[in-house]
């Protein structure tokens, strides 16, 4: 390459350096999905890579709770904790990477919450750090043989 050239590969990097200075890219894109449909409360989503059952997810612009529960290799089937009206083909799915819990605390006792462990009662919100998961193994066991 001659020199005329390398100055004019320099002079564009430099003008190509301070336009994208300040741009990020989203580097974690298999934790992102789009909504292919919506049906009777469960969205069929494809992508979110590596989601694991019970995980709680945010779906589309108004970020709807949602937990996944079907896991089928590149299709996630997902229960919406929400208004379904709100979401549409092609929305967008966030991964929270929590599995779904509630707040564990003694101001619990006698408030009523939703199964988000939000409360509906008109009370004062919960504010907790200790959360207990929302699924329990079942205390039968069913491999077992019964004598």
């Amino acid at each position: 390459m001659n020199t005329k050239t390398n100055k004019k590969v320099n002079v564009l990097w430099d003008k190509l350096s301070v336009s994208l200075q300040g741009f990020s890219v989203y580097d974690n894109f298999l934790d992102i999905g789009k909504v292919i449909s919506v049906s009777d409360g469960v969205a069929k989503v494809s992508g979110l890579m590596g989601i694991r059952s019970g995980e709680r997810v945010k779906l589309g612009e108004s970020m709807i709770d949602g937990m996944a529960l079907s896991l089928e290799g590149n299709i996630v089937g997902i229960v919406i904790f929400g208004n379904e009206k709100d979401l549409q083909q092609d929305s967008l799915v966030y991964r929270t990477f929590d599995i779904m819990s509630i707040p564990l605390t003694i101001d619990l006792f006698g408030r009523v919450i939703d199964s988000l462990g939000y409360t509906i009662d008109g009370g004062k919100k919960i504010v907790n750090e200790n959360f207990t998961s929302s699924r329990y193994q079942s205390y039968w066991n069913y491999s077992k043989t019964i004598s």
